[in-house]
């Protein structure tokens, strides 16, 4: 999705998250990623496995982490105080080290 719309173009780096899964695995992420995201001065997440990873990881990352996904059950609308499908920008955190 990255280079088919050209962020290549825009972005500083690309880097490789780790294993193919959903979401950004914690346990598995690149060493390079793992780098990036504690010098970030901000995270943006994409997806719903990506909503439900940073916020169950959110102690670990020290930039404010924001969140675009659109959801595709109730229990995640309802925990954002919605429901059904809903496309959300969210801030998950505003950073570990404050």
């Amino acid at each position: 999705d990255f280079l088919a719309v050209g962020l290549d173009e825009a972005a500083d780096e690309i880097l490789l998250a780790g294993p193919d899964t959903l979401g950004i695995s914690f346990t598995e992420m690149s060493r390079e990623l793992r780098e990036a995201i504690g010098r970030a001065d901000a995270v943006l997440t994409k997806g719903q496995a990506n909503f439900y990873a940073f916020d169950e990881h959110r102690d670990e990352v020290p930039a404010p982490i924001c969140s675009l996904l659109t959801t595709k059950c109730d229990i995640v609308s309802l925990q954002l105080g919605k429901e059904g499908k809903i496309n959300v920008a969210t801030v998950l955190s505003e950073g570990a080290q404050q």
